[in-house]
């Protein structure tokens, strides 16, 4: 759910002890039907994006209208299925801060609650994020359910997460950018791809909400030497 409540400073606080740290009792049952189910999920809507290509996308070179209209139905299938999972196994209070707007033109609220229940975003905007937590995607693709926009998202992530089975798989079929993180490599596929989103949003009118990490990188154990590495060849 939205929320303009700020977070409990007792449930906040906890979020600086290390997680190892944290006191917590891992319900074994209730994980492994979570990963069931999620996995489900994803093959589920992997198994219609191929379908629909069969169908419709391998004639057409993955361009016609009935084509982009099915893949889209799959992608927000999946901003449903990232609610679903929220709702039932983590429910999850968005806080939202503002600065400098309206809040009365920003928020949608129930006229006899007045719960805030959808967001007045721009159709085209960008999403940045530090990437301070591995599932801070997740959390975005569930807001742009809110902004009625969860079938438009477009993510750029690294090469790597292109061929995992399924979930890769369907984020071809969602054409992510996927990048080698080498401006020599990527700037020419990064350039087309954009341009290539931008067009068609703008063609047909439609939503067009892009996600990107510019951090890349979580910061951890095994990551902070190879940061500290390219530092260090770059002299920074």
């Amino acid at each position: 759910m939205l929320s303009l409540i700020p977070p409990n400073p007792t449930i906040a606080s906890s979020y600086h002890i290390p997680i190892q740290f944290r006191k917590h009792k891992r319900d074994w049952v209730r994980t492994i039907f979570v990963g069931v189910l999620f996995d489900l999920g994803l093959v589920c809507i992997n198994g219609t994006q191929f379908l629909i290509w069969f169908l419709f996308g391998w004639w057409s070179g993955c361009r016609g209208a009935l084509y982009e209209k099915g893949i889209a139905w799959t992608k927000a299938a999946f901003g449903v299925l990232c609610i679903v999972m929220c709702q039932w196994f983590a429910p999850t209070n968005f806080v939202i801060t503002t600065e400098g707007m309206d809040e009365s033109k920003l928020f949608i609220r129930d006229e006899q609650t007045g719960e805030v229940k959808g967001l007045q975003l721009p159709e085209k905007l960008v999403f940045m994020a530090n990437h301070q937590i591995y599932l801070d995607w997740w959390y975005l693709w569930a807001l742009t359910y809110f902004m009625n926009a969860h079938n438009s998202v477009l993510i750029i992530l690294k090469k790597s997460l292109k061929w995992i089975p399924v979930m890769g798989w369907g984020m071809q079929f969602f054409r992510f950018i996927f990048l080698a993180r080498s401006w020599t490599s990527d700037k020419i596929a990064l350039g087309k791809h954009l341009t290539r989103a931008g067009k068609e949003a703008q063609k047909h009118n439609k939503p067009f909400t892009m996600m990107i990490f510019p951090e890349g990188t979580l910061v951890s154990p095994d990551t902070r030497p190879l940061s500290k590495k390219y530092a260090d060849k770059m002299g920074f």
